[in-house]
Protein backbone atom coordinates (compact mmCIF):
# COMPACT_ATOMS: atom_id res chain seq x y z
CA UNK A 1 0.00 0.00 0.00
CA UNK A 2 2.61 2.63 0.33
CA UNK A 3 4.30 1.99 -2.42
CA UNK A 4 1.13 2.81 -4.47
CA UNK A 5 1.11 5.97 -2.68
CA UNK A 6 4.27 7.55 -3.33
CA UNK A 7 3.78 6.68 -7.39
CA UNK A 8 0.58 8.64 -7.47
CA UNK A 9 2.37 11.75 -5.19
CA UNK A 10 5.63 11.14 -8.03
CA UNK A 11 2.66 11.40 -11.02
CA UNK A 12 1.13 14.90 -8.90
CA UNK A 13 4.37 16.56 -9.02
CA UNK A 14 5.32 15.55 -12.66
CA UNK A 15 2.24 16.97 -14.13
CA UNK A 16 2.73 20.39 -11.66
CA UNK A 17 6.77 20.78 -13.46
CA UNK A 18 5.05 19.87 -16.84
CA UNK A 19 2.51 22.80 -16.69
CA UNK A 20 5.22 25.17 -15.22
CA UNK A 21 7.37 24.50 -18.30
CA UNK A 22 4.54 25.23 -20.38
CA UNK A 23 3.85 28.25 -18.82
CA UNK A 24 7.71 29.59 -18.84
CA UNK A 25 7.39 28.83 -22.19
CA UNK A 26 5.24 31.09 -22.69
CA UNK A 27 6.19 33.99 -21.22
CA UNK A 28 9.52 33.44 -22.90
CA UNK A 29 7.71 33.23 -26.40
CA UNK A 30 5.75 36.31 -26.23
CA UNK A 31 8.29 38.59 -25.06
CA UNK A 32 6.81 39.14 -21.72
CA UNK A 33 9.30 37.73 -19.68
CA UNK A 34 10.63 40.32 -17.23
CA UNK A 35 14.89 40.93 -17.39
CA UNK A 36 17.13 42.78 -14.86
CA UNK A 37 17.50 45.41 -17.84
CA UNK A 38 15.28 48.81 -18.00
CA UNK A 39 13.05 48.89 -21.53
CA UNK A 40 14.06 51.95 -23.53
CA UNK A 41 11.78 54.20 -25.35
CA UNK A 42 11.95 56.27 -28.75
CA UNK A 43 12.83 60.20 -28.08
CA UNK A 44 11.27 63.14 -30.85
CA UNK A 45 13.41 65.71 -31.49
CA UNK A 46 13.73 68.88 -34.49
CA UNK A 47 16.20 70.71 -36.58
CA UNK A 48 14.76 74.12 -37.89
CA UNK A 49 15.73 75.02 -41.50
CA UNK A 50 16.47 78.24 -43.12
CA UNK A 51 17.74 79.85 -46.36
CA UNK A 52 18.50 83.43 -48.19
CA UNK A 53 16.90 84.11 -51.48
CA UNK A 54 18.92 85.82 -53.45
CA UNK A 55 17.96 89.06 -55.26
CA UNK A 56 16.91 89.16 -59.25
CA UNK A 57 17.15 92.39 -60.62
CA UNK A 58 14.50 93.48 -62.72
CA UNK A 59 14.52 93.39 -67.13
CA UNK A 60 13.24 95.72 -68.65
CA UNK A 61 12.15 94.53 -72.45
CA UNK A 62 9.49 94.75 -75.29
CA UNK A 63 9.88 99.00 -74.99
CA UNK A 64 8.13 100.87 -77.64
CA UNK A 65 7.21 104.15 -79.03
CA UNK A 66 4.22 105.38 -80.02
CA UNK A 67 2.85 101.87 -80.36
CA UNK A 68 6.29 101.35 -82.07
CA UNK A 69 5.51 103.98 -84.95
CA UNK A 70 8.83 104.37 -86.96
CA UNK A 71 8.07 108.40 -87.31
CA UNK A 72 6.38 111.46 -84.95
CA UNK A 73 5.94 114.53 -86.47
CA UNK A 74 5.84 117.33 -83.35
CA UNK A 75 2.97 119.97 -82.71
CA UNK A 76 4.04 123.78 -83.87
CA UNK A 77 4.13 126.36 -81.25
CA UNK A 78 3.21 123.51 -78.63
CA UNK A 79 4.15 120.47 -77.07
CA UNK A 80 3.75 116.74 -78.51
CA UNK A 81 2.91 113.96 -76.42
CA UNK A 82 5.45 111.11 -76.94
CA UNK A 83 4.31 107.80 -75.37
CA UNK A 84 7.12 104.86 -73.83
CA UNK A 85 6.09 101.22 -72.68
CA UNK A 86 7.55 98.77 -71.32
CA UNK A 87 7.77 95.49 -69.58
CA UNK A 88 9.74 94.66 -66.64
CA UNK A 89 10.29 91.83 -65.03
CA UNK A 90 11.49 90.80 -61.21
CA UNK A 91 11.88 86.87 -61.09
CA UNK A 92 11.30 87.41 -57.26
CA UNK A 93 8.26 89.08 -58.31
CA UNK A 94 6.43 92.37 -59.68
CA UNK A 95 6.18 93.78 -56.13
CA UNK A 96 9.98 93.61 -55.55
CA UNK A 97 9.76 96.45 -58.48
CA UNK A 98 10.02 99.96 -57.37
CA UNK A 99 9.68 102.61 -60.43
CA UNK A 100 11.53 102.96 -63.63
CA UNK A 101 13.00 105.31 -65.16
CA UNK A 102 12.86 106.15 -68.64
CA UNK A 103 14.82 109.20 -70.77
CA UNK A 104 14.14 109.94 -74.54
CA UNK A 105 17.15 111.40 -75.81
CA UNK A 106 18.55 112.63 -79.45
CA UNK A 107 20.56 109.25 -79.94
CA UNK A 108 23.51 111.07 -81.24
CA UNK A 109 23.40 113.43 -77.81
CA UNK A 110 23.55 110.26 -76.08
CA UNK A 111 21.23 108.98 -72.79
CA UNK A 112 23.94 110.69 -70.32
CA UNK A 113 23.03 114.36 -68.92
CA UNK A 114 20.88 116.35 -67.42
CA UNK A 115 17.18 117.21 -69.12
CA UNK A 116 17.08 119.44 -71.82
CA UNK A 117 14.17 119.93 -74.12
CA UNK A 118 15.89 120.39 -77.01
CA UNK A 119 17.92 116.91 -77.41
CA UNK A 120 16.68 114.81 -73.71
CA UNK A 121 13.50 114.13 -71.38
CA UNK A 122 13.83 112.13 -67.86
CA UNK A 123 11.12 110.57 -66.37
CA UNK A 124 11.19 109.03 -63.14
CA UNK A 125 8.59 107.26 -60.07
CA UNK A 126 5.21 105.79 -60.56
CA UNK A 127 3.88 109.09 -60.85
CA UNK A 128 5.47 109.31 -64.11
CA UNK A 129 5.69 106.65 -65.49
CA UNK A 130 2.49 104.66 -64.76
CA UNK A 131 2.42 101.04 -63.85
CA UNK A 132 -0.44 98.73 -64.79
CA UNK A 133 -0.69 97.40 -61.48
CA UNK A 134 1.50 94.05 -61.83
CA UNK A 135 0.64 90.25 -61.91
CA UNK A 136 2.94 87.34 -61.36
CA UNK A 137 6.62 88.31 -62.19
CA UNK A 138 5.85 91.03 -64.80
CA UNK A 139 4.37 94.97 -64.74
CA UNK A 140 4.01 97.06 -67.52
CA UNK A 141 4.96 101.17 -67.38
CA UNK A 142 3.65 103.86 -69.59
CA UNK A 143 5.99 106.95 -69.51
CA UNK A 144 4.46 109.99 -71.46
CA UNK A 145 6.80 112.60 -72.60
CA UNK A 146 5.77 116.53 -73.43
CA UNK A 147 7.90 116.78 -76.02
CA UNK A 148 8.86 120.23 -77.09
CA UNK A 149 7.90 121.34 -80.82
CA UNK A 150 11.43 122.65 -80.97
CA UNK A 151 13.16 119.28 -80.16
CA UNK A 152 15.76 118.06 -82.79
CA UNK A 153 14.84 116.15 -85.63
CA UNK A 154 16.44 113.04 -86.32
CA UNK A 155 16.64 109.76 -84.83
CA UNK A 156 15.30 109.30 -80.93
CA UNK A 157 15.90 106.68 -78.49
CA UNK A 158 13.63 106.05 -75.26
CA UNK A 159 15.53 104.16 -72.63
CA UNK A 160 13.64 102.29 -70.17
CA UNK A 161 15.91 101.20 -66.82
CA UNK A 162 13.68 99.27 -63.86
CA UNK A 163 14.77 99.59 -60.09
CA UNK A 164 14.07 97.00 -57.47
CA UNK A 165 15.09 96.59 -53.82
CA UNK A 166 18.38 96.41 -54.37
CA UNK A 167 19.45 98.33 -57.67
CA UNK A 168 18.94 99.07 -61.21
CA UNK A 169 18.25 96.36 -63.08
CA UNK A 170 18.87 95.83 -67.30
CA UNK A 171 17.83 98.31 -69.82
CA UNK A 172 15.66 98.25 -72.83
CA UNK A 173 15.24 100.90 -75.36
CA UNK A 174 13.54 101.60 -78.59
CA UNK A 175 14.28 104.06 -80.99
CA UNK A 176 12.17 106.74 -83.42
CA UNK A 177 12.22 109.42 -86.15
CA UNK A 178 11.24 112.96 -85.08
CA UNK A 179 10.63 114.48 -88.10
CA UNK A 180 11.62 117.86 -89.35
CA UNK A 181 8.79 120.11 -88.34
CA UNK A 182 8.77 123.58 -90.67
CA UNK A 183 6.06 125.97 -89.41
CA UNK A 184 5.81 129.99 -88.63
CA UNK A 185 3.25 132.22 -86.84
CA UNK A 186 2.93 135.66 -88.33
CA UNK A 187 1.20 138.89 -87.15
CA UNK A 188 -2.84 138.42 -87.34
CA UNK A 189 -3.19 141.58 -89.61
CA UNK A 190 -1.28 144.04 -91.87
CA UNK A 191 -3.38 147.18 -91.40
CA UNK A 192 -2.99 150.23 -93.32
CA UNK A 193 -5.24 152.06 -91.75
CA UNK A 194 -6.88 154.48 -94.22
CA UNK A 195 -5.48 155.91 -97.40
CA UNK A 196 -6.10 158.42 -100.02
CA UNK A 197 -6.53 157.59 -104.02
CA UNK A 198 -3.14 157.32 -105.45
CA UNK A 199 -0.96 157.64 -102.15
CA UNK A 200 1.57 155.13 -100.61
CA UNK A 201 3.27 153.68 -97.27
CA UNK A 202 6.33 156.00 -98.49
CA UNK A 203 8.29 155.23 -95.66
CA UNK A 204 6.46 154.13 -93.22
CA UNK A 205 5.51 150.12 -93.48
CA UNK A 206 3.80 148.35 -91.67
CA UNK A 207 5.27 145.81 -89.86
CA UNK A 208 4.58 141.23 -89.56
CA UNK A 209 6.20 139.96 -87.39
CA UNK A 210 7.49 136.04 -88.14
CA UNK A 211 8.14 133.62 -85.44
CA UNK A 212 9.93 129.94 -86.28
CA UNK A 213 7.25 127.86 -84.48
CA UNK A 214 9.48 124.92 -85.34
CA UNK A 215 12.35 122.68 -84.91
CA UNK A 216 14.33 123.57 -88.07
CA UNK A 217 16.13 126.75 -89.70
CA UNK A 218 13.29 128.06 -91.36
CA UNK A 219 12.69 131.20 -94.15
CA UNK A 220 9.46 132.61 -94.86
CA UNK A 221 7.62 131.72 -98.73
CA UNK A 222 4.85 134.87 -99.30
CA UNK A 223 2.20 134.94 -101.74
CA UNK A 224 -1.47 136.30 -102.18
CA UNK A 225 -4.10 134.15 -104.01
CA UNK A 226 -6.24 137.47 -104.95
CA UNK A 227 -6.19 140.88 -105.07
CA UNK A 228 -7.85 142.94 -102.18
CA UNK A 229 -11.70 143.35 -102.59
CA UNK A 230 -12.68 146.83 -101.48
CA UNK A 231 -16.20 148.32 -101.05
CA UNK A 232 -15.81 149.49 -104.84
CA UNK A 233 -13.23 147.80 -106.91
CA UNK A 234 -10.18 145.89 -105.97
CA UNK A 235 -6.26 146.84 -105.21
CA UNK A 236 -4.08 144.72 -107.25
CA UNK A 237 -1.58 141.75 -105.87
CA UNK A 238 1.10 143.18 -106.94
CA UNK A 239 0.43 146.65 -105.49
CA UNK A 240 1.46 145.74 -102.09
CA UNK A 241 5.44 145.28 -101.27
CA UNK A 242 7.55 143.65 -99.11
CA UNK A 243 10.73 143.65 -97.52
CA UNK A 244 13.33 142.50 -94.61
CA UNK A 245 14.59 146.01 -94.25
CA UNK A 246 12.65 148.13 -91.48
CA UNK A 247 13.42 151.12 -93.66
CA UNK A 248 12.12 149.96 -97.26
CA UNK A 249 10.57 152.83 -99.68
CA UNK A 250 8.04 151.81 -101.20
CA UNK A 251 9.09 151.33 -105.12
CA UNK A 252 11.99 149.86 -103.57
CA UNK A 253 10.46 146.62 -102.36
CA UNK A 254 9.35 143.25 -103.60
CA UNK A 255 6.39 143.20 -105.29
CA UNK A 256 3.99 140.16 -103.79
CA UNK A 257 2.82 137.91 -106.21
CA UNK A 258 0.64 134.52 -106.13
CA UNK A 259 3.79 132.58 -106.49
CA UNK A 260 5.17 132.06 -103.52
CA UNK A 261 8.55 133.96 -103.13
CA UNK A 262 11.50 133.58 -100.34
CA UNK A 263 11.86 136.69 -97.32
CA UNK A 264 14.98 135.66 -96.55
CA UNK A 265 14.72 136.28 -92.65
CA UNK A 266 16.54 132.58 -92.31
CA UNK A 267 15.44 132.04 -88.57
CA UNK A 268 16.96 129.99 -86.60
CA UNK A 269 15.82 127.23 -84.25
CA UNK A 270 14.02 127.91 -81.17
CA UNK A 271 16.49 126.87 -77.57
CA UNK A 272 13.61 127.63 -75.24
CA UNK A 273 9.80 128.63 -74.93
CA UNK A 274 11.14 131.79 -73.04
CA UNK A 275 12.90 133.27 -76.17
CA UNK A 276 11.17 133.02 -79.48
CA UNK A 277 12.68 133.33 -82.89
CA UNK A 278 11.36 136.29 -84.66
CA UNK A 279 12.09 138.51 -87.60
CA UNK A 280 9.98 141.38 -89.04
CA UNK A 281 8.87 141.59 -92.57
CA UNK A 282 8.06 145.09 -93.75
CA UNK A 283 5.02 145.62 -95.99
CA UNK A 284 3.76 148.64 -98.35
CA UNK A 285 1.13 149.54 -100.34
CA UNK A 286 -0.25 151.81 -103.12
CA UNK A 287 -3.51 152.54 -103.38
CA UNK A 288 -5.08 153.12 -107.08
CA UNK A 289 -5.58 156.45 -108.46
CA UNK A 290 -9.36 155.37 -109.24
CA UNK A 291 -12.04 153.07 -109.23
CA UNK A 292 -11.84 151.73 -105.32
CA UNK A 293 -13.88 153.02 -102.25
CA UNK A 294 -14.65 151.95 -98.63
CA UNK A 295 -12.97 148.60 -96.78
CA UNK A 296 -10.62 147.01 -98.42
CA UNK A 297 -9.58 143.37 -97.56
CA UNK A 298 -7.29 140.42 -98.39
CA UNK A 299 -4.82 137.75 -97.30
CA UNK A 300 -1.68 137.49 -97.69
CA UNK A 301 -0.49 133.79 -97.05
CA UNK A 302 3.49 133.15 -95.19
CA UNK A 303 4.81 129.31 -95.98
CA UNK A 304 7.82 127.88 -94.02
CA UNK A 305 10.38 126.25 -95.91
CA UNK A 306 13.87 125.40 -94.93
CA UNK A 307 16.36 127.91 -94.69
CA UNK A 308 19.92 127.80 -95.13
Amino acid sequence: MMKIKTKRVFKKASKKMIVATMILGLVFSSGNFASNKTIEKAQADSSSTSVTITNALPVASATSIDSAAANVTLTENTTKTVSCVATVTDNNGYADITSVEARLYLTTAGAAGAGDSDVRYILTGDTNCVPSGGSGLTETYTCNFSVQYYADPGAWTCQVTPTDTVGAGTADTDTITVDTLLALDVTASIGYGSMGLGTDTNTSPITATVTNTGNAIMDPQVSSAAAMSCTTGTIPIANQEYSATASFDYSTGTDLSATPTTLNLTLPTPEDTNTPVSAGSYWGILIPANGVEGACTGSNTFTAVAGT
